[in-house]
């Protein structure tokens, strides 16, 4: 298979809760979620020759039981969350409408955090040198531990929808397939997770 394969770490400790930048580990049912993510990677002839990570505990972890010491793994802050700043740590009911506000209007930046353009910025461009080396080494399928933001932005970043316009797109534990289709790059959800 080419391209980059995108996985979305397992259920945290803090799901309820807005995590982005906190650092909580995958809690056990994220643990056994991964473990069947595993298990369909397997399966299906998926072997990353490389596995890029966010430097977050929950997707090292998810990287090592990707790799099982099989594929080199190194991080990247590039494919950290969205810096939500004030926002962390508050459970989700109480912030959603503000989460959707920001990402509505792009540009205002999350109270001590960033603003939702800066994120999708810094992720796009992360995202693009990766599909530059995809492009490059057709023989070597990359795989990507990250967050849900950063994989529900791949419809911003790719063109199918404007800056804003967020859908979730990834499930806990799901894998994401990138992949060129001549000239254009194109998404599919191949595994949901489940």
């Amino acid at each position: 298979m080419r391209g980059i394969l995108l996985v979305r770490h397992g259920n945290t400790t803090y799901d309820k809760k807005v995590d982005a930048l906190l650092d909580p580990p995958l809690d056990a049912e994220g643990v056994e979620r991964i473990k069947r993510t595993v298990q369909f990677l397997d399966e299906g002839g998926y072997k990353p020759g490389r596995i890029v990570s966010s430097p977050l505990q929950r997707a090292l972890k998810v990287a090592s039981m990707i790799s099982r010491g099989n594929a080199k793994i190194t991080t990247s802050n590039a494919a950290l969350p969205w810096n939500l700043g004030d926002l962390m740590g508050k459970a989700n009911a109480q912030v959603d409408s503000k989460i959707k506000y920001l990402e509505t209007y792009p540009d205002i930046r999350a109270p001590h955090g960033e603003s939702y353009r800066s994120f999708v910025t810094r992720w796009s461009g992360f995202l693009h040198r990766l599909m530059d080396f995809a492009e490059a080494n057709p023989e070597e399928l990359l795989l990507v531990v990250s967050h849900s933001r950063n994989i529900n932005a791949l419809r911003e970043i790719i063109g199918d929808a404007p800056l804003g316009d967020v859908k979730e797109i990834a499930p806990e534990a799901s894998v994401t397939h990138l992949a060129q289709n001549g000239v254009s790059w194109n998404y599919e959800l191949i595994w949901d997770g489940s």
